[in-house]
């Protein structure tokens, strides 16, 4: 008897249209949704390390700059049958090209040795920003009076200008944004001659004020 029920019963399932046992499942997602969410998902994490940074702009190059300047010190020409040179002044004009290279002429006065007049021309680079210290090549020429020796050697004295080419450092050296600068303690020396005789000079800077414009 039991036998004959549990058949009864196994047959009525089987019975069963397939419809409804589907239906008694939960619904699932369509593959479709999951993966567009997937493939939003990647290119929000993605997007960041795949697109380039852009790049800041370049700084602009720095102008050049002219400026007037007035300087003070002393430079000593010595050659055996010269001596030329004192303490005074000058004045000259100053270009520096892109915070970088600098180009000058001066004309100055000394008073010790007698009365000498000097020009110069000088030539350099310089470090930039606040503090600038700059070097520069220069050449010069003297004409004035000066101590003459006379030795067995040289009976008589030049009476011609003299010229003199130098290298002068500045340690001690500052400057604004608009290019005005300010410089103590110009120290130099070089090699001098009165196209007679050759000789050292050496020269020192006290102070130097520039006014850029």
């Amino acid at each position: 008897m039991k036998a004959c029920l549990l058949g009864l019963l196994l047959g009525a399932l089987c019975l069963l249209p397939p419809r409804a046992l589907a239906a008694k499942k939960a619904p699932a997602a369509p593959a479709s949704t999951a993966a567009s969410v997937a493939k939003v998902v990647t290119a929000a994490l993605v997007a960041p390390v795949v697109l380039p940074a852009t790049p800041p702009p370049p700084p602009p190059p720095p102008p050049d700059r002219v400026s007037v300047y007035l300087r003070g010190g002393g430079s000593l020409l010595v050659t055996p049958t010269r001596a030329m040179g004192g303490v005074g002044g000058g004045v000259g004009l100053r270009g520096v090209l892109k915070d970088r290279v600098i180009l000058q002429v001066d004309v100055g006065y000394m008073g010790l040795l007698g009365n000498v007049r000097e020009v110069r021309i000088g030539a350099g680079v310089q470090r930039g920003g606040t503090w600038s210290p700059s070097m520069l090549a220069t050449v010069s020429v003297l004409r004035g009076d000066g101590l003459t020796l006379r030795t067995e050697g040289a009976p008589t004295s030049p009476r011609g200008p003299a010229g003199a080419l130098a290298v002068v450092f500045a340690p001690f050296r500052f400057c604004s944004d608009r290019g005005s600068c300010v410089s103590l303690l110009e120290p130099g020396v070089g090699l001098g001659t009165d196209f007679a005789t050759v000789g050292p000079i050496v020269h020192l800077g006290l102070l130097e004020l520039g006014l850029a414009f």
